[in-house]
């Protein structure tokens, strides 16, 4: 074991971006550790992905994503390898054993590894012994009967998960490894690819499509009550997290735009980044009007609110889409 390399990850230093969630904080983290710029990870935060309900009645919690494919780290692989130059490889792990075996080859070779860990068995989360919720944290280390981990959302810093714990609640592997050479890109050619993928969505629908049909269904369905009654807490609610994550994305994409201004002096994109992050206060204004309803007894008047809210949303989101598209084509060559 090279003893050396094991003390470079021991000196990463956490990075909790303002907006960002548990395995964002960890590429920020990263890239700020190999002094790279991490922003371009938000490049197509903008989206929404919905999942009708089937035969298994799947909370509604579980269907709405903050990524169009409904696998969170997709679409951020491709970003961070194309614009950040960091490749990460996903292991499927069956058996904590197998867990353990990867992460310790990783982290012998000097690369930095991310984990699923249940946060209910994260002993510095602050769901511990309260609540299942997803959670990622990278590993540096481990020993005998520890791993030594760093925790960017919690701001931890080699601190100890006991293996223990681990068993109990692993999941996924994420290995990163580093490249030389990657390309930044042009701003139109980001910011136009952004904004069509919202307005060509999936399987023929638009991504406010999409939202239309949440609202739909969050009008129509006779469970939504069950999207709440197996939560400790409210704010375990996978539904409310999701719109959260929902309206957080809309920001962190908003900051994309401002970059580019801050780079070339573009006004316009300083206007669509000021307008792309106002539609954050509309999601959170519905997930308040959510709580709403739960703490009036799942009231009708608060449901109809709701179902306008994400109407609006909706609008505003697609007009903003057509209008930065009409931009991009009579302003770039």
């Amino acid at each position: 074991m090279n003893s050396e390399l094991i003390n470079v990850l021991l000196e990463i230093e956490p990075y909790h971006d303002v907006h960002g969630n548990c395995l964002e904080d960890i590429f920020a983290t990263l890239a700020r550790w190999k002094k790279r710029e991490y922003i371009m990870m938000y490049a197509n935060a903008w989206d929404f992905g919905y999942f009708p309900p089937d035969d298994k009645k799947t909370l509604l919690g579980r269907r709405i994503s903050t990524n169009r494919d409904g696998i969170k780290y997709i679409g951020k692989k491709y970003l961070l390898n194309k614009h950040v130059g960091i490749h990460m490889i996903e292991h499927d792990i069956q058996k904590p054993e197998q867990a353990l075996k990867r992460i310790k080859e990783a982290n012998d070779k000097g690369l930095p590894v991310a984990i699923f860990i249940n946060g209910f068995w994260c002993n510095w989360n602050t769901a511990f012994k309260k609540y299942d919720i997803s959670h990622y944290c990278m590993v540096v280390e481990i020993n005998r009967n520890e791993m030594i981990c760093v925790d960017p959302f919690f701001n931890r810093k080699n601190v100890s998960l006991p293996l223990d714990n681990y068993m109990n609640g692993f999941g996924n592997v994420l290995v990163f490894e580093f490249l030389d050479q990657y390309h930044i890109g042009h701003w139109s050619e980001i910011v136009d690819h952004c904004v069509k993928n919202t307005l060509h969505g999936t399987d023929g629908k638009s991504d406010f499509q999409n939202i239309r049909l949440f609202a739909e269904e969050i009008m129509h369905t006779s469970s939504l009550k069950d999207e709440f009654d197996d939560c400790n807490q409210i704010e375990a609610s996978s539904l409310l997290l999701c719109i959260n994550s929902i309206g957080l994305a809309r920001k962190k994409n908003a900051r994309v735009f401002f970059h580019f201004y801050r780079q070339y002096k573009i006004e316009a994109l300083n206007i669509f980044g000021v307008q792309l992050d106002k539609a954050y206060a509309h999601w959170i204004s519905i997930k308040n009007l959510l709580i709403k309803y739960i703490m009036t007894q799942y009231s009708k008047k608060y449901l109809s609110k709701i179902y306008e809210q994400i109407y609006e949303v909706a609008a505003y989101e697609e007009n903003l889409a057509h209008e930065i598209v009409q931009y991009l084509k009579t302003n770039t060559p």
